[in-house]
């Protein structure tokens, strides 16, 4: 078992993080063309096929389901975890800030859940990005539970 993994939720290829630890996954990959160097979210158990209703959804159910580590993470594409209040324009400089594998361990010592916390962007929080994105907190959990729990 690995000790941490940090999954890259993604729908195209993009520059990643070198570290060892950030493993891109193509979310939505059934009946797409593969990108090469991505881990596939159609592959072992998985709901890929539904990623237009769910979109990362079917990457964090695919996580569930399939992979294997003490941590796991979840980023999307162009969201990484850092601890850097000012993040570069330019794209090469962007990586240069994200968190290294020595600096999530750091974190993570005697600590068993990692959370999130405001930004300075208008969608200040997790749940009002939730909110303003999906309109209601209900319905993104609702979908959420389906994936965990489908109706049959």
């Amino acid at each position: 078992m690995e000790e941490i993994k940090i999954i890259i939720a993604s729908h195209k290829k993009y520059q990643k993080p070198a570290e060892n630890i950030y493993l891109p996954v193509q979310v939505g990959a059934e009946g797409k063309e593969k990108i090469d160097g991505y881990t596939q979210d159609n592959t072992g158990e998985n709901i890929s096929k539904k990623n237009p209703n769910y979109c990362e959804l079917t990457g964090t159910y695919w996580i569930w389901k399939n992979l294997n580590a003490k941590y796991i993470g979840l980023v999307h594409y162009r969201r990484y975890f850092t601890e850097s209040k000012k993040i570069p324009k330019e794209e090469d400089e962007k990586f240069k800030v994200v968190l290294t594998e020595k600096q999530i361990k750091e974190k993570l010592k005697n600590k068993t859940v990692t959370g999130l916390l405001p930004n300075d962007s208008f969608l200040s929080t997790v749940q009002w990005q939730i909110l303003w994105i999906h309109f209601s907190f209900v319905c993104y959990w609702t979908a959420v539970f389906y994936i965990v729990n489908p109706i049959k």
